[in-house]
């Protein structure tokens, strides 16, 4: 068994050569096909709703989000905080607001568990399923468009969707221009962004580049970073063949506040962090993809994409609560290389709708560490991970009368090798992953839908090795499952747009935290037999005049386990957000509240964070080519807490920050 595997990690390493090789050839030659009538956006948006997004037809819960919703509401915030409002999604970040590290749940369940592609391509990272936002402070700028599904929903390629996924478009270059922005803010927080877009050329080529960065002190003591990155993209668009390159690079400095601090201290200076400005993280991290799209019919297209991803960096560990010592320092060295390969091939006749395709890709990440104690090296340690995976997923949609049906097949197969200081044979999984729905359209305003899925998820490096950093111990846990139920409806006329579902999440070995950190400032993680969520989402948006709209998301939802049915920890029974909003040819504005009902910090149900409302506002102005806006949080200058953990009966709290502002003046040109 072993040699097999060995030999099916080298095949892929081959196989994407190969494939590389092949797809050079074809995005550098010659395109002498006669070009379609169709205009071209819409041709690259029919090409990427069939490719790695769910049309509206589709049976599951969705929303997408467009360019000026997204920049509307933009000042900076990592990805989690940007989406925080949004049915079901909360947030939480080490140094209390929206820059630096920040971390997103979906229905109450981590980041790890929602897949997140780029164009389709995986960004979580294969050992522990991870996405770094803050090492591209400028990422958003490139986004175009995000679709967001809740529940198992359609995932083509990566780590299978568990809970949901994220998929980001970002901009082609077609429209010509050039914005700049500046911002300011609160804890002395800086950032600008540059954008060009060349616009579509006789040559039908297009490009866009865009460069930015942010610095700021963050809200809890010692928590500030900085960093840049650099976003080009483009390519040749022609209605025969579309061939892209993105490449985007980042990097980041940020200081540490990865631990929680005692309720206790925080009682006496709410900022508090615990560790000090001598032990920040700097990474660096670069992405490149190269997408080349046969459109061979406005039947048929195929799509096949090649991707890369390097991340470099360290970070230093300087632990008070654990080690209680003076004169302790470690430091983790980290480097990854990943590439991959996707191909999809999609087909319409009449009602059909079929969709097939492949990925495989490979991962290696190092980690080296060094400890010391009063200048004396007390531990080192080296090792490494190697992950492979290869998937096949088929999709399939038919229309019939009034009704959609829809299904969705993934097969994927993974494997894992540890070098280090432990025996580790190769771990390996093989899951299949199905999906099944059907959509009924009452009429051109109504319509409902059920769907079911059945999602599989490995175990991260993290948690087979009990949240350390030196590997160790192993810890044996199985990989968790979930059977999901939707049933959803959705309505819209020329004043309103509402969708309401309910959602029946059904878990086996559900990996959940038991108590303290480990060594790496992670959980550590176990299997319950069994688990669930469930719940009832509403997403509304109603005009009530012409210049004033209202709009509110809601969901009331239980998490349990074990036998029992005790709650699961920071999932909070009730989430709204809502808000009223005023446009009025150049001016806008609107005031939102936010709330989070209690949650339970800890298994046993006997310690809880209470609940919170937020209050803000947005304000903003555009004439000519230029705009200003001005956005405040928490205006009632709340203490609040969105995440925390419990040990040894003490209570550790990470402090979100009070009243709050930013400013942000584009310029268009």
């Amino acid at each position: 068994m072993k040699i097999c595997l060995m030999k099916y990690s080298i095949s892929i390493k081959i196989i994407l050569l190969i494939i590389l090789i092949n797809i050079s050839n074809s995005v550098f030659s010659q395109d002498t096909v006669r070009l379609y009538k169709d205009t071209i956006p819409k041709t690259l948006n029919e090409v990427l709703v069939t490719s790695v997004r769910a049309d509206k037809k589709i049976p599951i819960t969705q929303k997408t989000i467009g360019d000026t919703t997204i920049q509307d509401g933009y000042q900076g915030q990592e990805i989690p905080e940007l989406l925080s409002t949004l049915p079901s999604m909360s947030s939480n970040s080490d140094g209390g607001h929206v820059q630096g590290y920040s971390y997103l749940s979906l229905r109450g369940v981590s980041q790890s568990r929602i897949n997140m592609t780029l164009n389709g391509v995986p960004l979580n990272e294969p050992e522990d399923h991870g996405v770094y936002t803050s090492n591209f402070p400028s990422f958003i700028n490139s986004i175009q468009s995000i679709q967001i599904q809740r529940g198992v929903g359609s995932s083509s390629n990566g780590t299978a969707s568990f809970v949901g996924s994220i998929n980001f478009q970002n901009k082609d270059g077609l429209k010509k221009g050039n914005e700049l922005q500046i911002g300011f803010g609160s804890y002395n927080t800086i950032r600008f962004n540059f954008l060009n877009s060349t616009g579509l050329s006789k040559k039908k080529m297009a490009w866009f580049m865009n460069i930015g960065g942010i610095s700021t002190d963050g809200f809890r003591y010692n928590s500030g970073s900085i960093g840049g990155s650099i976003f080009i993209g483009g390519g040749y668009y022609g209605q025969k063949r579309i061939t892209k390159i993105n490449l985007f690079s980042g990097i980041s400095k940020n200081y540490m506040a990865w631990d929680g601090t005692p309720d206790s201290v925080l009682a006496i200076d709410y900022r508090t962090n615990q560790r000090g400005n001598d032990n920040p993280d700097l990474f660096t991290q670069s992405h490149l993809q190269l997408q080349n799209i046969n459109i061979f019919s406005k039947k048929s297209k195929l799509t096949s994409t090649i991707f890369f991803n390097y991340l470099k960096g360290h970070y230093d560990v300087y632990n008070i609560k654990d080690v209680n010592l003076i004169g302790y320092y470690a430091k983790e060295n980290q480097n990854s290389n990943w590439i991959g390969y996707i191909s999809q091939y999609d087909y319409t006749i009449k009602n059909l709708r079929i969709s097939i395709g492949i990925s495989a890709n490979s991962y290696v990440r190092n980690h080296k560490g060094i400890e010391f104690y009063n200048d004396t090296t007390s531990f080192n340690y080296k090792n490494s991970g190697n992950k492979n995976e290869i998937s096949g997923f088929l999709k399939i949609s038919f229309d019939a009368d009034n009704i959609t049906y829809y299904v969705d097949l993934q097969k994927r197969y993974v494997e894992f090798k540890y070098k280090g200081d432990v025996s580790l044979n190769t771990q390996s999984w093989s899951f299949l992953n199905p999906k099944f729905g059907f959509k009924v359209f009452i009429n051109n305003k109504f319509n409902y839908y059920y769907a079911i899925g059945v999602s599989y998820r490995e175990p991260t490096r993290s948690v087979m090795f009990n949240g350390g950093m030196y590997l160790t111990q192993f810890n044996s846990v199985k990989p968790e499952d979930v059977v999901d139920y939707e049933l959803g409806l959705e309505y819209h006329d020329s004043r309103t747009k509402f969708q309401s579902n309910v959602f029946y999440m059904d878990f086996r070995n559900e990996i959940i935290p038991i108590g303290p950190l480990g060594s790496n400032s992670l959980p550590t993680m176990v299997n319950v037999d069994k688990s669930a969520r469930y719940g009832l989402e509403s997403d509304l948006e109603y005009k009530l005049t012409d210049e004033f709209t209202y709009s509110m998301n809601s969901t009331i939802s239980n998490s349990t386990y074990g036998k029992n049915a005790k709650h699961q920890i920071f999932s909070p029974v009730i989430e709204i957000n809502h808000s009223i909003g005023y446009v009025n040819n150049n001016f806008s504005f609107d005031l939102n509240q936010t709330y989070f009902s209690r949650s339970y910090m800890d298994l046993d149900n006997k310690y809880t964070t209470p609940g919170y409302s937020l209050l803000g506002f947005n304000i903003g102005y555009k004439f000519k080519e230029c705009s200003i806006t001005f956005q405040g949080n928490n205006l009632t200058n709340i203490k609040y807490y969105s995440n925390g953990y419990v040990s040894n009966g003490v209570k550790y709290l990470y402090a979100n920050a009070l009243y709050n502002y930013y400013l942000t003046i584009k310029k268009n040109f």
